[in-house]
């Protein structure tokens, strides 16, 4: 998510250079509005993930983890997981 969010940044600073326009704040603006969304879905899962991960712990149990191992084995899936975390939700 990262690294997708310094490529966009990057582009999108080349493009106003490539126009001869100021690097301003409408840069942070645009690219605020670009991946503010896609970049609050993926935190939500993050913080749904330590919440499962939590709540396993204090049930004294590892039925989830070895179900996320499982599931993380799954290239069909990773593939996904993946595609999510860099481009987001697209409806």
């Amino acid at each position: 998510m990262s690294l997708r969010d310094i490529k966009f940044l990057s582009n999108l600073i080349d493009k106003k250079i490539n126009l001869g326009l100021d690097v301003d704040k409408s840069v942070c603006i645009e690219f605020q509005k670009k991946l503010k969304d896609k970049n609050y879905l993926f935190s939500i899962g993050i913080d749904w993930i330590y919440e499962i991960f939590n709540f396993e712990s204090k049930i004294n149990t590892n039925i989830l983890s070895k179900s996320i191992n499982i599931i993380g084995k799954n290239r069909t899936l990773n593939s996904l997981f993946k595609k999510f975390a860099d481009n987001g939700l697209t409806v």
